[in-house]
């Protein structure tokens, strides 16, 4: 068989070969970052507590506490393939119970490779069980401070913003107001998490200088007086 290799065909060669590039590269985008490449947020419904899950385009994985029972599990479940059993990032904004009490078994169940968090010294036994099972799994732990940034990705990042400085070992007796607080960038969208933050750290945030200018603010103490100061949440939009 002859192949007369000819400009017409040589014009088909190229326009085929750039048709093959395209295709090429929509299904390397698909398959690194899924069908839609976008961020995925969710409010897990667990009662007077918080659980909210994080999917990034590139399926990097993060949980930010885990609420007052194990209905966190279930809701789980609905925003997680069966077969996925892992989870790359957990977050503990603080230590009580209607943030941590879900997360006992949350470790039980899925393989969970980093822990960011502020090791404060709390009397609690979900939080002295919880640090036992986070040794014992040798969970990556990632000591929250203003300037720790975690990357989730190509696209998102996890900048923490307070504490302001290393927690270890402090003594609290109001954990509320050690909340970690935290931007979720995804382009030019921000997002910001801080747990069960008190007029005092919304005030400390507030003057600290920090850009805390946001997209989403989800309210902080589940909407409780002690919270929202209006310094703190002007112009902002609540969840």
């Amino acid at each position: 068989m002859i192949f007369n290799f000819n400009k017409n065909t040589k014009n088909k060669l190229y326009f085929w070969g750039g048709v093959l590039i395209i295709v090429i590269f929509i299904w390397s985008f698909i398959f690194k970052y899924g069908a839609d490449g976008n961020l995925k947020i969710y409010f897990l419904n667990v009662g007077q507590g918080d659980a909210i899950f994080i999917e990034t385009p590139e399926k990097i994985q993060v949980l930010i506490d885990g609420g007052p029972d194990n209905s966190v599990l279930s809701e789980l479940s609905k925003v997680m393939p069966f077969y996925d059993r892992e989870i790359n990032l957990l977050v503990i904004t603080h230590p009580q119970k209607d943030h941590i009490f879900g997360l006992i078994d949350v470790l039980k169940r899925y393989k969970v490779d980093n822990i960011l968090f502020s090791s404060i010294e709390y009397k609690n036994s979900l939080y002295k069980e919880l640090s036992g099972l986070v040794k014992e799994k040798n969970i990556n732990k990632i000591e929250a401070k203003a300037g720790v940034q975690i990357n989730l990705g190509e696209f998102v990042s996890m900048d923490v913003l307070y504490p302001f400085s290393d927690m270890s070992g402090v003594k609290v007796e109001n954990p509320n107001n050690t909340s970690l607080a935290l931007i979720l960038k995804f382009f030019d969208r921000k997002f910001l998490f801080s747990g069960d933050a008190e007029l005092k750290e919304e005030l400390n945030l507030s003057n600290s200088g920090l850009d805390i200018d946001v997209d989403v603010l989800k309210i902080n103490h589940h909407g409780s007086k002690t919270s929202s100061s209006v310094l703190f949440g002007k112009n902002q939009f609540y969840f």
